[in-house]
């Protein structure tokens, strides 16, 4: 039984630190690693991360966020609309830098699934949550959704869709991993912008998780999320740059992902080696945590990678790994006997 691989990408919310998300994704995106992301999902700023990315890839991403400021995201409101909205500031100039540089028709017929979360108000359960899929959309159902998912209480005002008042999505999902697992991604790169609930608690035997947590601390909120000052931004986003080509680096250094024929010989190479010495494989990568592992599934399923990532191929309880899925130890942050889990 064949099973499609399906590759998640994870943007988490955090207002003008999602500068360091475009980081990232040129990071991905020099390595051609986002050619292979079937579904996306995001939360606040991650979500309008995920909308200039499908318009336009990293540069797009990046491109946005050198045409906004404080004075574009924090616009600012005359008193009489502060008391009548109960928010302190507009949300005119994000529409006008998003129908300027966002190309909606990208967004809406792309082939990537797309997911934002938005947190309904009113609803008994303080922890409800809505995913809204923006695939097959149109521009202002979408913008309505991004106005949505980034509606910072009291910064913001609450936005309505389908007569539901929604505001930001951070109280309840902030980092939208589940939504992904949900559809079935057995690969989830993510990249948060603070403090969630570590990348090891969504790591299982069916999903392996490649965290671009940082390890900058930049958790602030006036000098972090309400921080879109454009020099700020840039040193973001060289830092997610630096903090991608690092983990890229290190997961092609351990064989875990390949991405040039010399990267599949040294996969083939470190298989070879190890073949007969694993007993654990890991579910779970980051430059911030050392590896965990976990001990492999028990299935029938033989998993075919697309073109270019490795491929897994399951019997019983006994793994076979070809076209370059390899395993090596890490002797200094993994338990001895021990080997990664291919992508």
């Amino acid at each position: 039984m064949k099973k499609k691989h399906k590759i998640g990408l994870v943007l988490g919310g955090g207002g003008g630190k999602g500068a360091y998300q475009a980081g990232v994704l040129k990071a991905l995106q020099e390595y051609k690693i986002d050619k292979y992301i079937t579904h996306i999902s995001g939360t606040s700023i991650g979500a309008i991360n995920a909308v200039a990315f499908l318009s336009g890839g990293a540069d797009k991403c990046v491109d946005v966020w050198e045409n906004i400021d404080n004075s574009i995201a924090l616009t600012k409101k005359s008193l009489k609309d502060i008391i009548v909205g109960k928010s302190l500031f507009s949300r005119d100039g994000f529409i006008d830098v998003a129908k300027r540089e966002i190309d909606f028709d990208k967004v809406s017929n792309s082939k990537i699934n797309t997911f934002v979360i938005a947190a309904p108000i009113g609803r008994k359960n303080a922890n409800a949550q809505d995913k809204f899929k923006l695939n097959g959309l149109k521009k202002d159902e979408i913008i309505n959704i991004l106005l949505a998912t980034s509606a910072i209480p009291y910064i913001y005002e609450p936005v309505y869709i389908n007569g539901i008042r929604y505001k930001d999505g951070y109280a309840v999902d902030n980092v939208p991993i589940k939504a992904l697992k949900d559809e079935g991604c057995d690969t989830i790169f993510v990249v948060p912008l603070r403090e969630y609930s570590p990348g090891p608690v969504h790591a299982n035997n069916y999903t392996t998780i490649i965290d671009f947590v940082s390890g900058y601390n930049d958790y602030g909120f006036r000098d972090g999320t309400l921080d879109f000052d454009k020099d700020r931004a840039k040193m973001r986003i060289e830092h997610g740059y630096e903090v991608g080509k690092q983990l890229i680096e290190k997961l092609i250094r351990e064989g875990v992902i390949a991405i040039k024929w010399r990267h599949k010989i040294r996969q083939k190479w470190i298989n070879y080696k190890n073949k007969k010495n694993y007993k654990e494989i890991n579910y779970y990568y980051s430059l911030k945590k050392s590896e965990i592992t976990h001990k492999p599934r028990e299935s029938e399923e033989d998993i075919t990678m697309n073109e270019g990532i490795p491929k897994l191929k399951v019997e019983g309880n006994k793994k076979k790994f070809f076209s370059g899925g390899s395993k090596k130890n890490d002797k200094e942050n993994q338990p001895e006997k021990s080997v990664n889990k291919r992508i």
